[in-house]
């Protein structure tokens, strides 16, 4: 028997390509300041809003300028995220509509009501959540984050996506956490050492691209055996 392992065909998925600079335009369209500091969570799911909104909460008293963009999966519990935010006295917007800004500028928390827009929003992260994860949900796709070189924070149960996971933490790209204590530090060392931060991003980018061509060498492998 003749075995070829050409890799994971992950890696190869679609991602439109997308200009360094379209992060910066859409945070310009969303009315956030240059200095602003911002954590994208994407795909979260119930039993995850509360820790991510809470950890925030404790991270803009030292980060005064930071933003929280989540994107809930299901976008029925918008309200509810809403009503997290309010009850820590944190201001929040609802964006459903990606080419126009915000009305009355970004909330502290910017809700996501509207769906195929994770990947824009990750291209203005500072750092990325990838959500499904804190919950037993097994995870959803880092790889997005990873594509556009964003440093990656997600909870222990990754177990959809265990070997991508584990190539990205290996690579220092991304980071374990269990619960929000461990989100307010890991996410508070990055944010406060912008190089360390982007060395991260920088990781993760490398791991995508270094992780490429499986499909090409799959097709390569089956045809020289027909």
């Amino acid at each position: 028997a003749c075995i070829s392992v050409c890799g994971n065909i992950k890696y190869d998925q679609p991602l439109e390509a997308m200009p360094g600079q379209y992060g910066q335009s859409l945070r310009r369209r969303l009315g956030l300041a240059r200095k602003s500091l911002v954590i994208v969570a994407g795909s979260t799911h119930a039993g995850e809003d509360r820790s991510l909104v809470y950890a925030f909460s404790r991270l803009k008293r030292r980060f005064g300028d930071l933003k929280l963009i989540i994107a809930p999966r299901h976008l029925n519990r918008c309200p509810a995220i809403a009503a997290i935010a309010a009850a820590l006295h944190l201001s929040c917007s609802e964006l459903r509509d990606i080419e126009h800004p915000l009305k009355s500028g970004p909330g502290d928390v910017i809700i996501v009501n509207a769906m195929g827009l994770l990947r824009s929003f990750y291209a203005v992260a500072d750092i990325a959540f990838v959500g499904g994860s804190l919950v037993n949900i097994g995870g959803h796709n880092p790889l997005e984050p990873a594509a556009l070189g964003k440093p990656i924070l997600f909870g222990p149960y990754m177990h959809k996506c265990k070997a991508v996971a584990e190539q990205l933490t290996a690579g220092g790209g991304a980071r374990y956490i269990v619960n929000e204590n461990d989100l307010v530090m890991a996410a508070g060392d990055w944010l406060s050492d912008e190089p360390m931060r982007i060395r991260a991003g920088r990781h993760a980018g490398g791991v995508f691209s270094a992780n490429q061509g499986a499909v090409d060498k799959t097709i390569k492998a089956i045809e020289s055996l027909i």
